[in-house]
């Protein structure tokens, strides 16, 4: 039997304390989430269209012109990732309705529970739309199993979410590299700016200009002769690895990013760090030209409770732009709450022939 001790004693209610920060790192610059464009439903077509890089040709004066094609037009269908679970909230949220005037110590714990699961939920998607983006600049491919999880590598995987970035991008860049960063003989600078630079402004018009790079690419750069050459000159570059362990931005003309820290934790609770340590991915100027964060739609109810008839009840509805939640309360059995929450998305390289994963050490 409890003492009188025990039953009038108690144990004050401190401060919670998150012992496991929420949320992923956004390891990469706010615009892969920010340049956004709005795509009504699921589902959109692109036009896309071939620059002219040719010259025109000479020919004697007071000559018939000379005949010349038009310029190709394309048109490919994209499909937006889709994402909807629900949370039941029973007693917690019931209390707080309930006695809704009311303030007692259980009303103000419900009410912090309900607000600690919510943002806990609404979380889940901040996640995914975070993770795709980060694995397609590390891979270039979102892959799912069949349960909709999304994964580290191929294995397990059921549907494939591939940006097109060609082949010959990949890699050692179809022979394009021909030694190593981890070598510190090899010519690092006189590779990026004399054999790299040109590649990409052939290849697509598109100048490569951002850089983001893994754990490993620091300390080849430090070791290389050739960089150390530069550095030695300009100190500014030195003195930012020594005091952060990264690349400063410029060197080389490139927007440098670390990406080292770019991870998710996958369904079986495992932290998956995705971008590979002795990789870069170069990309041109992220603009709405060349990337796009797209936005699909879904119709939400706007109210609960019963409608008087079908034009109120279609009515009833709002269109939600990217993520959103809404709840309803099921018909028959206990009085249940159930929370919703979705997203629909799809990062895309709009010229994926402009992206280039390169391994830095074949």
């Amino acid at each position: 039997m409890a003492s009188v001790n025990s039953i009038l004693s108690y144990v004050p209610l401190t401060e919670s304390v998150q012992v496991i920060a929420d949320g992923l790192p956004r390891v990469l610059p706010d615009y892969f989430w920010s340049l956004t464009e709005d795509v009504p439903g699921t589902k959109a077509r692109l036009i896309e269209s071939v620059g002219q890089r040719q010259t025109a040709r000479v020919s004697p004066a007071n000559s018939p012109p000379r005949p010349r094609g038009k310029l190709t037009l394309d048109d490919k269908a994209i499909v937006l990732l889709s994402s909807t679970e629900e949370l039941e909230f029973d007693e917690e949220l019931c209390n707080i309705l309930q006695n809704w005037e009311a303030y007692t110590p259980q009303q103000d714990w419900a009410m912090r529970n309900v607000a600690y699961q919510g943002e806990g939920f609404r979380r889940l998607f901040e996640n995914l739309e975070i993770a795709s983006v980060l694995l397609n600049v590390a891979t270039g491919v979102n892959y799912f199993d069949a349960d909709g999880n999304l994964l580290p590598t191929s294995s397990g995987a059921t549907l494939t979410v591939d940006q097109g970035i060609p082949a010959n991008n990949k890699g050692q860049l179809n022979g394009l590299l021909t030694g190593s960063f981890a070598d510190p003989a090899f010519d690092i600078p006189g590779f990026l700016t004399q054999k790299f630079r040109p590649r990409a402004i052939g290849d697509t018009g598109y100048p490569s200009r951002v850089a983001v790079y893994g754990g490993n690419i620091p300390g080849y750069m430090r070791s290389n002769n050739f960089v150390k050459g530069i550095w030695d000159f300009q100190s500014e570059y030195a003195n930012f690895y020594a005091s952060t362990g990264q690349i400063k931005s410029g060197f080389l003309g490139f927007d440098w990013v670390p990406a080292s820290e770019a991870y998710f934790q996958d369904q079986n609770g495992t932290n998956q760090f995705v971008f590979p340590a002795d990789q870069i991915t170069f990309m041109p100027e992220v603009t709405k030209a060349t990337y796009t964060f797209y936005r699909g739609s879904k119709k939400v109810p706007t109210q609960f409770g019963p409608l008087p008839d079908g034009p109120a009840a279609l009515k009833a509805f709002s269109e939600v732009f990217g993520r959103g939640r809404y709840a309803y309360i099921p018909m028959g059995g206990t009085f249940r709450i159930i929370d919703v929450a979705f997203t629909t998305f799809l990062s895309r390289f709009k010229v994926p022939g402009s992206v280039y994963l390169l391994d830095t050490t074949p």
